[in-house]
């Protein structure tokens, strides 16, 4: 309890741990060389080869990261709403913000989460009834990803890049 605001344990544990890996990836991708190679290799691969940099070490990296955040995000995430089958759908929603957000950028991910949690939310409460079987809360993020993408194809809050041939 924090005051008069009383907060589950486990959303509060899970919203912990979400802000220590991202600082933990934050700083890693920031202050440590195989974090700069991980970028740099993003960015321009012939580059980064040429300065005698393993791609396929730095991609078999990337996979290790993102399988241990993909394994700490779901059992946190089944922690706080259990382990059934619709559990799946949030791949669908985290691939929407993602996109949302722009796909290089990590605080663009996550205002986009935020962005779109909310007109969810909105979508759940004002939409819904409007249809006989309601549903379009579900369908709301990917509607609102089409919109923003279509205007902004490299997201909110993604790094415009050009390139001339």
């Amino acid at each position: 309890k924090f005051g008069k605001i009383s907060v589950p344990s486990e959303p509060f544990i899970g919203f912990i741990v979400s802000v220590i890996i991202v600082t933990i990836l934050l700083l890693f991708f920031r202050y440590t060389k195989m974090g700069l190679a991980m970028r740099a290799t993003a960015e321009d691969l012939h580059v980064v080869q040429s300065m005698g940099i393993k791609a396929t070490t730095i991609y078999a990296i990337s996979w290790v990261i993102a399988c241990v955040v993909g394994v700490i995000g779901g059992i946190l995430l089944g922690a706080v709403s259990g382990v059934m089958i619709p559990l799946a759908e949030v791949g669908g929603k985290a691939f929407a913000v993602v996109l949302l957000g722009g796909i290089n950028s990590i605080g663009g991910a996550i205002i986009a989460g935020i962005i779109l949690g909310m007109l969810e939310n909105v979508a759940a409460g004002y939409l819904d009834p409007l249809l006989p079987r309601g549903g379009l809360a579900h369908v709301f993020p990917f509607v609102v990803m089409i919109i923003v993408l279509v205007f902004k194809p490299h997201g909110l809050f993604g790094l415009v890049r050009i390139e001339r041939v």
